[in-house]
């Protein structure tokens, strides 16, 4: 069987719900209460898809403008980068682009960039969150590796997105062996 380790950045603009798509991966919580990231936190699980067991090591960063430099440090590093934005705040989804174009700034290895649509469970119907049409517009038109809808409140898709992330690096080749230290990202 194999086991491969796989470096995940997760950026997005503060208080999309990156922390709590990692909390509700990594430990199943979720909590309403809001803390901002304040440079990176780092989750660790492993899971398996199909027959390979993947060490997956997710650094959780800051979306303020002045952590710029601590995430690029991580950016590098990583094999995919999940950039995610919330349904419900439509100044998320407009940056989409300028993070998409600080993410290939950044990488040195041309990572897959992973979109993940966060707090659907907050689409009301009342026109004032992003569609799914929109998503998909913005996928195809800025060629995204993929795309996941999620709500870590309720759980949803959230074992989907980081799935997806471990079939896309293994069909590119993109796995590693030894654990990453952190003398390695910094």
């Amino acid at each position: 069987m194999a086991k491969y380790r796989l470096p995940i950045a997760i950026v997005g603009k503060e208080h999309v719900g990156k922390t709590s798509i990692c909390l509700r991966f990594c430990k199943d919580t979720f909590s309403d209460d809001y803390r901002s990231t304040l440079g990176s936190q780092i989750f660790e699980k492993q899971m398996m898809v199909d027959d390979t067991i993947y060490d997956l090591v997710i650094w959780d960063l800051g979306g303020q403008d002045q952590f710029n430099n601590e995430c690029s440090i991580y950016i590098k590093q990583a094999y995919v980068v999940i950039l995610a934005f919330s349904v419900d705040d439509l100044d998320s989804f407009v940056q989409l682009k300028k993070w998409k174009e600080f993410i290939h700034e950044c990488a040195d290895n041309d990572p897959d960039v992973f979109l993940v649509s966060t707090k659907i469970d907050l689409r009301n119907g009342s026109g004032t969150c992003v569609t799914t049409g929109q998503v998909q517009s913005m996928v195809d038109k800025m060629g995204f590796s993929g795309v996941v809808e999620t709500s870590a409140k309720t759980g949803y898709n959230i074992s989907r997105v980081f799935k997806k992330t471990a079939e896309i690096c293994h069909s590119r080749g993109r796995n590693a062996y030894s654990p990453i230290s952190m003398k390695e990202i910094l």
